[in-house]
C-alpha cells in the first residue's frame, strides 16, 4: 500500500502524505506497508502453525510472551504516527465528507504524532453552526454505529442550525484504520484460529495488544487545543458504579468542554440480550445483542461478553434520565424485516424551533428507515420499575434484563424489567428504568 492508498481521505497534500508514510515505513523497518503482514507472520508462527487446509477445531489463543511483545511493538509504533492518526481521525467523520475538514501544518512533520500533534491546527470542521456533542449509549453489538450514522444525518437535513459534521471517538474505527491490526486478523485465519484474545482484551484488568483508551486520548488532547468542533462519542458505561463509582459524568465533561455542548444529545440505542428474550410482537423483535456480537467478533478480532450488558443498559438509563438536551430511547431491530422503535423523551415545550424541526423530520423519515416513533410527554418521568415478572422465554437463572412493550390508552411504552428482583443502585436507592409503576421526579446533574 502506497501514501495515496493509506492517507486517501487525509486532506492534505500528496508530498505530506508521502513524507508520513516513509516515516512509518522506516519505524517499522520495511519499504512499504505491505510487507508488514510477513513480520506478522513470523511473529505468529513462533506460537502457532500456519496451515494451508484447517483442520482443528477453531479456538482463541492468547499472544503471550515473545508474540505479545513483538507484536504490541509493531502496533505501538503505527498507532504512534502522525500518518495513523491523520487516517483516523478523517475515517471518524460523520458523514464521510472529507473536504469539510481542513487542516493547516505548520512546519515540517516528523512523523511521529506526539512531536507533530501541537503543529496541526484545523481550519475548517463542517458548517458554522453552534457546536454539538452527541452520545450514543448501551451496551455492546446493539447497533449505535448504525443508528449515529442515521439520526445524525435526519439531525442535520432538519436545520441549518444543526452541524453538517461530526467526529466519531469510536475504539471500533480506530482498530479499523489500523493496517497491522487487519493484518493480525488475517493471519489469525491463516493459523486457524478464530483470533487472538487479548488482542482487544474484554477485561479491564487485562493487557490488550491494541488498547484504544491510548488512541482516544491523543485525539482528544489534539481536539482539545482546537476550536471547538461536533463529536459523537458511542459509551457503554459499563465501568460506572465499579471502576467509576460516583458518576458518569466526569467520563462525559472533557466531550462537553471540548463541544461546548451543556444541553447534548443522548441516544440509548438497545436490543435484548438474545433475541429469544425479546417480548416486543412480531414485526418489532430484535436479534439480540449476544447474537450480533458473536456474528461480528471474528470479523472484528474482537471477543464478544455479555457480561456486562445489564450493567451498561442500567447506567445508560440513568445517565440519559438526568441528561439535559434532546433524549431518545431506541429498541434496534437489527433486521432489515422488523421495524425499530424509538422512543422519544425530548421536551419540546421549550419552543426552540431546532427541536421542533428535528421532530417533524423523524417523524417525516419514519418509513424511510423502517422505525416507528413514538412522543412522550415532556412531563413523563423515566421512573422506576419493581415489578418482578418470570421470563418464560430462557430456562437461564441468571439476572435477565428485557424490555417489554405494554398498551395503555392506545399508546405503547417501553418498561425496563428485571427479572427476579429490584435494580438498585449500589445497594441504595432503586436505579432509574424506563417505564413502570413506581415512579419518582428526576434530579439534574449536580
Amino acid at each position: 500500500m502506497n501514501a495515496i492508498g493509506y492517507l486517501n481521505h487525509v486532506n492534505i497534500d500528496d508530498n505530506s502524505k508521502n513524507d508520513l508514510l516513509l516515516s512509518l515505513c522506516q519505524n517499522l523497518r520495511i519499504n512499504e506497508l505491505s510487507e508488514i503482514k510477513n513480520s506478522i507472520r513470523a511473529i505468529v508462527s513462533t506460537i502457532l502453525p500456519l496451515q494451508q487446509t484447517c483442520t482443528n477445531k477453531k479456538e482463541w489463543v492468547e499472544c503471550n510472551k515473545t508474540c505479545y511483545s513483538n507484536l504490541s511493538d509493531l502496533i505501538d509504533i503505527e498507532v504512534g504516527s502522525t500518518a495513523y492518526m491523520l487516517r483516523t481521525i478523517f475515517n471518524s467523520l460523520i458523514p464521510s465528507n472529507y473536504n469539510q475538514l481542513e487542516l493547516f501544518i505548520n512546519g515540517n512533520l516528523s512523523g511521529i504524532w506526539n512531536e507533530d500533534y501541537d503543529k496541526i491546527t484545523i481550519t475548517r470542521f463542517g458548517n458554522d453552526s453552534p457546536r454539538r456533542l452527541i452520545l450514543g449509549l448501551g451496551p455492546s453489538a446493539c447497533g449505535k454505529t448504525y443508528w449515529a450514522k442515521t439520526l445524525i444525518q435526519i439531525f442535520t437535513e432538519s436545520s441549518p442550525q444543526m452541524p453538517d459534521l461530526f467526529l466519531s471517538v469510536d475504539g471500533g474505527i480506530q482498530r479499523e484504520s489500523s493496517i497491522i491490526y487487519q493484518y493480525v486478523l488475517d493471519v489469525a485465519k491463516e493459523a486457524c484460529i478464530l483470533g487472538f484474545a487479548n488482542l482487544v482484551s474484554t477485561s479491564y484488568f487485562s493487557k490488550s495488544l491494541f488498547n484504544s483508551s491510548v488512541i482516544k486520548s491523543d485525539i482528544v488532547k489534539f481536539i482539545q487545543k482546537q476550536q471547538p468542533i461536533s463529536l459523537y462519542v458511542p459509551e457503554t458505561l459499563s465501568e460506572c458504579g465499579t471502576l467509576r463509582p460516583q458518576s458518569c459524568l466526569s467520563k462525559i465533561k472533557k466531550y462537553i468542554n471540548i463541544t461546548q455542548d451543556n444541553n447534548w444529545i443522548s441516544i440509548l440505542i438497545y436490543q435484548h440480550r438474545t433475541g429469544v428474550e425479546c417480548t416486543y410482537p412480531i414485526g418489532y423483535k430484535c436479534v439480540g445483542c449476544s447474537i450480533a456480537g458473536k456474528q461480528r467478533e471474528i470479523k472484528e478480532g474482537k471477543k464478544y461478553s455479555d457480561k456486562m450488558y445489564l450493567r451498561s443498559l442500567n447506567e445508560s438509563v440513568d445517565f440519559l434520565s438526568k441528561s439535559y438536551g434532546m433524549k431518545f430511547i431506541i429498541h434496534n431491530s437489527g433486521s432489515s424485516n422488523n421495524r425499530s422503535i424509538v422512543d422519544d423523551f425530548t421536551d419540546y415545550t421549550t419552543d426552540d424551533p431546532i427541536t421542533a424541526s428535528i421532530s417533524q423530520n423523524l417523524l417525516k423519515n419514519a418509513n424511510k428507515y423502517f422505525y416507528t416513533l413514538f412522543p412522550h410527554s415532556p412531563d413523563e418521568p423515566i421512573a422506576i420499575n419493581t415489578n418482578t415478572v418470570n421470563n418464560q422465554n430462557t430456562k437461564s437463572k441468571k439476572q435477565n434484563s428485557f424490555l417489554q412493550i405494554n398498551a395503555n390508552a392506545g399508546e405503547f411504552y417501553t418498561n425496563l424489567i428485571v427479572n427476579g428482583r429490584s435494580t438498585r443502585v449500589r445497594g441504595k436507592k432503586p436505579r432509574n428504568l424506563i417505564g413502570g409503576k413506581t415512579r419518582r421526579k428526576l434530579k439534574k446533574h449536580d
